[in-house]
């Protein structure tokens, strides 16, 4: 597996391997190396590839790598994560959630519509409802 570079270039180079490589390994290890350093543009990437549709049951260790952002303006985002996520990117995105102080706006709004609704129509999974009934208690 190829080091992670030092420089800002190498930086650049290695967020473009990032983006685009198929090898999860690879992927996670740049994604956790990458997130350390805490660069807005790291985090458009992660943001990036959290949305593939073809990265959703590989996507754990993305939404793990969110925790070193300020995640309040991609609250929405987490909580569409528990709601549909697998079960380690529910938990990953909930206790990311949990990290989160305040949020402001619509997207409180959405999100407890979201979860109300989910919960109204019944979840079937135990441990997800379980999940979205703590975020529900968030909102008290």
């Amino acid at each position: 597996m190829p080091e992670l570079n030092g420089t800002t270039a190498d930086t650049s180079q290695d967020l473009a391997v990032l983006e685009l490589t198929d090898n999860a390994a690879l992927r996670n290890t740049l994604a956790m190396r990458l997130a350390e350093t805490k660069r807005p543009d790291v985090l458009t990437v992660l943001l990036r590839l959290i949305s593939k549709p073809e990265l959703s049951n590989a996507r754990a260790t993305l939404v793990h790598c969110l925790g070193f952002y300020n995640l309040a303006d991609h609250f929405d985002l987490l909580v569409g994560l528990v709601a549909s996520g697998n079960w380690e990117v529910a938990h990953e995105a909930h206790g990311l959630l949990s990290s989160i102080e305040e949020v402001n706006g619509d997207d409180v709004a959405k999100a407890y519509d979201l979860i109300k609704g989910l919960l109204y129509q019944g979840v079937p999974d135990g441990w997800r409802k379980d999940l979205l009934q703590d975020l529900l208690s968030m909102f008290e």
